[in-house]
């Protein structure tokens, strides 16, 4: 099967080329046209079955030449246009094209159509000694269903490989660009930067698989160490030239196909160490084996811990918490648990926050945050991020218990005031007034004392001398009967408070500060 693209646009060609590469269509040989005389010259001397064409690559003049070309060659064809017009409908059907899309159109309905040229073109008989190239052998080989080596080798060779590839790298891009990029925007860049080592590239998952064979690694060091050197220096260029932030994993060397899908295993099990170090970084193989024993479960001394730590609003506590439950990887025996089970552990630990905003139903109004929270736990891909994001919700919402306590505080302050100033002159006492604000006495007596900056029984007693005050100088009433107004049974105890209170008794007071108003 021959294919041929003719795309003014390069990133198009590449875009094309990708889709074919990662969707397993097997192909013969592939060749691309810039321009309309390159285009004619490879329809003329080469011949493809398929023909993608670009129809504004081709000058109205000389379309009418290419599609009787087109036709006496039986070349099947898919044309693409930039114009959504019925001349471009028309021009496809002069040209017999099988398919017509209307840029910018949808890979998996392309792919669909170029895979059924295909099989039409398979019921065509072969000539004699004709081969088709097949290019999933890169996919046998992750998924270790190599089962014939000889014709593996044949297919290696095929692709311009000595050696099968021996070593597997599955590179990613970091969370911070996932929105900014495509995968095929790294899949260029490493066509760019890396085509001295001859990578096959493929893509699953949303991952960048490379295929590394030994023979285009550099001599003298062992090809791990090499190959990470390589990717290290390109993440870094990546970072500096293109502010692209990517992460990768490197597996085993294997020199038997069969065992390849081992690298590619162990690839992506190192790079599951970018949730512990962050990204932008290269990992090796993995020493050592993935701690299976780790507890996905909060037990319940820990559950409570971290409850109590929210109830008492110790911010201190609940860093201490999560740093001594989820900061010590690796363990003693340079291990880690698979991340997976920590995001199960981190689950665990956002239920008691989770309690603690429903016990308090305004903190419902940061369900925002913690719905991304609760988003960063599933997908998030560093620890140290997750866990810094979790603590800054802890702190969230202990600010708004500690505003809305405040205003609260507040509200039962002015009350309990307004209550003092309308029944001072009664024998009052903390216990009726806290009574009163629907709160107990020790409560009250904390509240008042952090509210008010006094005790309840000072601020009562400056405000009865205050009144009384009032009395003395601007009435002639007794100092008896003063005392009785202002709430004090006794009048020889209220002298003594007076006195304590001014320096003076209230008989001196008056005759001093009456002289004063007289003067």
């Amino acid at each position: 099967m021959k294919i041929l693209i003719a795309e003014r646009d390069e990133l198009e060609r590449k875009g094309l080329k990708w889709l074919l590469l990662t969707n397993q269509v097997p192909i013969d040989e592939l060749k691309e046209a810039s321009n309309e005389e390159e285009c004619m010259a490879l329809l003329m001397e080469w011949k493809p079955d398929i023909f993608v064409m670009e129809l504004e690559m081709f000058q109205p003049n000389q379309r009418e030449h290419l599609f009787r070309m087109v036709r006496n060659l039986r070349i099947q064809t898919v044309m693409h246009t930039s114009h959504k017009t019925f001349q471009a409908a028309e021009q496809a059907v002069k040209m017999k094209a099988e398919a017509l899309f209307v840029k910018p159109y949808v890979a998996e309905e392309w792919l669909k159509a170029l895979k059924q040229m295909i099989r039409n073109h398979r019921n065509i008989p072969k000539k004699e000694g004709e081969t088709s190239l097949y290019h999933g052998w890169a996919y046998d080989l992750l998924f270790g269903r190599v089962i014939n080596e000889a014709f593996m080798n044949e297919q290696v060779q095929n692709w311009g490989y000595d050696q099968v590839p021996s070593i597997v790298a599955v590179l990613a891009l970091d969370q911070q660009n996932k929105k900014e990029f495509e995968p095929i925007t790294l899949i260029h860049l490493i066509h760019d930067e890396l085509q001295e080592y001859r990578p096959f590239v493929l893509s699953v998952d949303e991952q960048i698989i490379l295929l590394v064979s030994e023979e285009y690694l550099p001599k003298g060091n062992h090809p791990i160490h090499s190959l990470w050197q390589i990717l290290k220096v390109f993440c870094e260029r990546m970072k500096q030239r293109n502010n692209l932030s990517i992460s990768a994993g490197i597996g085993n060397q294997y020199d038997t196909p069969k065992l390849l899908y081992k690298s590619y295993f162990e690839a992506r099990q190192a790079l599951l160490r970018r949730f512990y170090f962050g990204g932008n970084q290269v990992f090796p193989p993995m020493t050592k084996n993935l701690n299976e024993q780790y507890d996905p479960f909060l037990t319940p001394t820990e559950n409570d811990e971290l409850l109590n730590y929210l109830i008492e609003k110790n911010r201190d506590g609940i860093k201490t918490w999560f740093y001594k439950l989820f900061g010590g990887f690796p363990d003693e025996n340079g291990s880690y648990p698979h991340s997976d089970l920590v995001r199960t552990k981190l689950t665990n630990a956002v239920a008691p926050i989770r309690r603690f905003m429903r016990e308090k139903p305004y903190l419902l109004r940061n369900d925002q945050e913690y719905q991304e929270i609760f988003q960063e736990i599933l997908y998030g891909e560093v620890l140290f991020d997750i866990i810094q994001k979790m603590i800054r919700l802890c702190s969230l919402l202990f600010d708004q218990v500690e505003k809305e306590e405040s205003l609260y505080s507040s509200q039962i302050m002015a009350k309990a005031i307004q209550y003092i100033e309308q029944n001072y002159h009664k024998p009052l006492s903390l216990e009726e007034v806290s009574g009163w604000a629907g709160r107990s006495g020790q409560y009250f007596s904390s509240l008042f004392k952090q509210q008010m900056g006094c005790t309840f029984t000072e601020y009562l007693q400056a405000k009865r001398i205050e009144k009384a005050k009032a009395y003395l100088k601007s009435t002639a009433m007794t100092v008896s009967e003063v005392a009785e107004s202002v709430g004090y049974v006794d009048p020889n105890y209220f002298s003594r408070v007076f006195k304590t209170v001014t320096g003076a008794s209230p008989r001196t007071w008056k005759t001093e500060n009456c002289a004063d108003v007289l003067k």
